[in-house]
């Protein structure tokens, strides 16, 4: 699983979204989801910009919620990271 893979599933997690109304919004199966945040499915740009429509913040703030985390030396620093992200988007 890649970063990016991880911070969308979180995302959705910690936004208290389950699985199938996540695929709903996004319009797209649960098992194409569950791939995706597994990361046995690479997220297209175009995939991207429908998660950012949803936490309704821009693709971009949500590359560089990924590149932050990615440069997390620890479990720690990326959580910080996802919860400065989820404060201030929220």
């Amino acid at each position: 699983m890649t970063t990016e893979n991880k911070v969308l599933r979180l995302l959705r997690v910690f936004s208290d979204i389950k699985q199938k109304d996540f695929a709903r919004l996004i319009e797209i199966e649960v098992g194409e989801l569950s791939n995706i945040e597994r990361g046995k499915r690479a997220v297209t740009e175009n995939r991207l910009e429908q998660y950012a429509t949803v936490f309704k913040c821009s693709r971009e703030d949500l590359q560089g919620l990924i590149e932050r985390c990615d440069q997390a030396k620890s479990q720690d620093g990326f959580h910080r990271e996802m919860f400065r992200f989820l404060e201030t988007t929220f």
